[in-house]
């Protein structure tokens, strides 16, 4: 789209792919000397030969997820006091509703993904149950849908399993229900017609 690439993780990304650089006698003359410092810090905590080779944690670094874990715990929390939410001018309950986001996150509560696709689909996935079932074939003709979401919609089977899927729906989401043999239960942003049990296809 013709935006300047953020140089500053892809000098640490280099140093990753490649850690004899760092080494390198003249490393600090070609890359920032903060550069040189995270990527250091970062080839540490990787630890093993391999460091960013073929095979890593399949859950993510464990140093990453802590530092992931650790940034959504100090946003919730700043979220929760610049907000006031949880005083006792909120109404009975609502220490209790905040509670959550002011729980300390661990790395076990992480999971990295390589995109957000992989991470919707693993959800979609967990939630289901239903790996690589490819349900019988439908006419798009049977679903009282919009014609733009009909040809995503028009293998789904009858099944179990639904999902709300709001309209107009992005396509990966339509693409693994059919894939993974659940309905899309799509429905539109309406607030007079909110979603019901009986919206999408019949």
């Amino acid at each position: 789209m013709g935006q300047p690439y953020i140089r500053y993780p892809r000098m640490v990304l280099s140093l990753l792919d490649a850690p004899f650089l760092v080494d390198h006698p003249n490393v600090e003359s070609l890359y920032p000397a903060d550069v040189v410092a995270r990527a250091r810090k970062y080839l540490c905590a990787m630890g093993g030969p391999t460091k960013t080779g073929a095979y890593t944690p399949p859950h993510g670094f464990a140093f990453v997820r802590k530092i992931v874990a650790d940034y959504i715990t100090k946003r919730d929390r700043e979220i929760v006091q610049r907000c006031g939410w949880g005083s006792t001018t909120n109404g009975e309950g609502a220490e209790q509703a905040v509670a959550p986001l002011l729980a300390e996150h661990v790395l076990d509560d992480v999971l990295m993904t390589d995109g957000a696709s992989v991470g919707v689909r693993q959800i979609m996935q967990l939630v289901c149950g239903r790996f690589g079932y490819k349900p019988p074939a439908r006419s798009p003709a049977d679903f009282d849908v919009p014609d733009f979401a009909k040809v995503a919609a028009g293998s789904v089977a009858q099944v179990e399993d639904g999902i709300l899927v709001p309209v107009p729906a992005y396509p990966l989401y339509t693409a693994l229900l059919t894939l993974l043999g659940v309905q899309g239960m799509l429905y539109y942003l309406e607030e007079s017609t909110p979603p019901t049990r009986e919206c999408g296809p019949s």
